[in-house]
């Protein structure tokens, strides 16, 4: 039987820590990406949905560009500040996280509004 260690055979026995994390460090910046373009049609859509998220107290997914990766986070809108250019989202553990709009890069309502009769 062929015992294939991968990358493993490739890593010297004794590594400095200093190379390591110069390796770790490339890595990692090979999987950036580049900051999604945003047009101005789907950032009014965006809009619209946090405005109903928070309207209706829905739960939410938003994902954002943030360090040169895509991050989701779910939760409620708390608040939405015109001003500072950013909204609040609370999840289930109430902790709030303040994003802004402009590393937004997609906004999904998951829960379905209730329609009352």
């Amino acid at each position: 039987m062929i015992r294939d260690r991968g990358k493993i055979k490739w890593q010297p026995a004794m590594m400095l820590p200093e190379y390591s994390k110069l390796l770790k460090k490339a890595n990692d910046d090979a999987e950036k990406i580049q900051k999604p373009v945003i047009d101005e049609q789907a950032f009014q859509e965006f809009e619209i949905r946090i405005y109903e998220a928070m309207e209706y107290s829905l739960l939410a997914q938003f994902s954002c560009f943030k360090d040169g990766r895509i991050h989701t986070i779910k939760g409620y809108v708390s608040f939405i500040d015109y001003n500072q250019k950013h909204f609040r989202i609370k999840n289930e553990n109430h902790k709030v996280t303040i994003l802004p709009f402009g590393e937004l890069t997609d906004v999904q309502v998951l829960d379905e509004q209730i329609q009352h009769d």
